[in-house]
């Protein structure tokens, strides 16, 4: 795609290049560029000592001006300015270089610390690790934008008409990200304490949103156990943990939060249907942890739309690994956004929503940036997830051939690694896949969540199968020894 440099007069320039008309500017622009990869060359880090790691700042490309590419950006910008390419203004262009320092492929430098470039491995430690495109990126360089705070941003406010109509609601909030839609919506639910909040005892919004619940809304959690033979909440349990007594030494539950998919694990819609009816005939409201929601639908067939009209709000979360929808015209080819997540709900709700996102401090000004990331997925690159889900059956699979366990089936994207049968730990596992290069989160624990995604593909998987079976057969002869 070709770049376009708009120059406006208050474009600040060095003086040597001012003094250039604007049409040989850009062709300078223009020429450095599209520079052939063998000029372009990562800038050396050494590593650094702790107390600099916070404030090094390095070029992340520096471009080596071969003689024969200065003279080509020379001829251009003669082409441009109509002009021969005087030996005097050809020096004084090279001596304003000089004196800008060195050159760079972006206008900008970036903060840089001593690490290894993250597109050299693969990584299943979460399905939030994914990285934009630069198709996505360029739309995000290209979208509209405005001051949200004051409703005038026109891409958050289409993305936000899109989401409330694909989950069938009337309205919606962009959101920094899937705590603060969480956190947002149920201190938007909740009016007069004492009330009590019931959710899965593993639920996100209670164990990994920093005591949010507590802290937001000074509200009493009832954490329910699921069903071990089901694996998630049912109507019956959710009955026999509300609290609707006017008893002054309780406190009512005011809201119940659920979660799809939990640990990737997929809520059977039915129990859902069942704990929704019986809820909301009590007048309590319910709310859906939907940040995996996609993984859901793509694994049952179940629309977005189906999903959450069985709830009176809904946090969609953008930023993990991509996901399949009506929408998508390009499946299997599709990135997931790097920021954000989206609440659905009434209009009434969203409003009051809206007032608290601004309490807790996540109204933004001009992020359509940001919701550009968002829509681009929805409207090109969203992947066919049942593509991840057969990857993930296949890793499944390949261990439980090496001798490996699984803590629980797969359903969708996670894989529960039971390293126990094989006398390991998650460290011993995280460092062998590290050979291959992927990353995984180790431990001291047998059980290790990996998490797949569409940037962890086919290949890399059997390459970790691999380096697994070449360090699985080594353990017999070491234990004996």
């Amino acid at each position: 795609m070709p770049i376009r440099f708009v120059l406006s007069p208050a474009t600040r320039l060095p003086s040597a290049v001012a003094a250039m008309p604007r049409a040989a500017v850009r062709a300078r622009l223009a020429a450095r560029l599209a520079a052939p990869a063998a000029l372009l060359r990562p800038t050396a880090f050494k590593p650094a000592a702790p107390a600099q790691l916070a404030v090094a700042t390095a070029a992340v490309v520096t471009v080596a001006a071969a003689p024969e590419q200065q003279h080509a950006t020379r001829a251009a910008e003669a082409a441009a300015s109509e002009q021969p390419p005087a030996a005097g203004a050809a020096a004084g262009a090279e001596a304003a270089d000089a004196a800008d320092g060195p050159r760079t492929a972006s206008i900008y430098t970036r903060r840089q610390l001593a690490i290894e470039d993250p597109q050299a491995f693969a990584d299943v430690r979460s399905d939030t690790v994914t990285r934009p495109s630069p198709d996505m990126l360029q739309a995000m360089i290209a979208a509209p934008v405005g001051d949200d705070v004051f409703g005038e941003d026109p891409t958050i406010n289409e993305l936000e008409r899109t989401v409330a109509r694909l989950a069938g609601k009337e309205a919606a909030l962009f959101c920094a990200s899937g705590t603060m839609s969480n956190q947002v919506a149920i201190r938007s639910h909740l009016t007069q304490p004492p009330y009590s909040v019931l959710c899965d005892a593993r639920a996100h919004v209670l164990n990994h949103e920093a005591g949010g619940i507590a802290f937001h809304c000074g509200a009493a959690v009832v954490a329910v156990p699921p069903r071990e033979h089901t694996g998630h909440l049912t109507a019956a349990l959710v009955k026999r943990h509300l609290i609707t007594s006017t008893d002054i030494h309780t406190t009512p539950t005011r809201l119940v939060c659920l979660e799809n998919t939990l640990n990737g694990s997929v809520m059977p819609i039915d129990d859902i249907r069942a704990i929704s009816e019986f809820v909301r005939g009590k007048g309590i409201p319910i709310h859906l942890d939907g940040a995996r929601l996609w993984n859901a639908s793509a694994a049952t067939g179940i629309s977005i739309k189906d999903y959450c009209s069985h709830f009176d709000s809904v946090s969609l979360c953008f930023s993990k690994g991509g996901f399949n929808t009506p929408l998508c015209s390009q499946p299997g080819q599709c990135l997931g956004a790097p920021v954000g997540s989206v609440l659905v709900g009434s209009t009434e709700f969203i409003a009051k929503a809206r007032h608290f996102r601004k309490l807790y401090g996540g109204a933004m000004r001009q992020a359509g940036i940001l919701a550009a990331a968002c829509l681009y997925a929805l409207d090109h690159y969203f992947p066919t997830l049942s593509e991840v889900h057969a990857n993930a059956r296949y890793f499944g699979d390949a261990l439980v051939a090496l001798g490996f366990g699984l803590d629980r089936p797969v359903e969708t994207n996670m894989v529960w690694l039971d390293t126990a049968p094989l006398g390991l730990v998650a460290d011993d596992v995280a460092k062998v896949l590290l050979k291959a290069r992927i990353r995984a989160f180790g431990g001291e624990d047998t059980v290790m969540r990996i998490v797949l995604h569409h940037q962890v593909s086919r290949e890399d998987l059997e390459r970790a199968v691999a380096e697994l079976t070449v360090y699985v057969a080594t353990l017999g002869p070491r234990r004996a020894a």
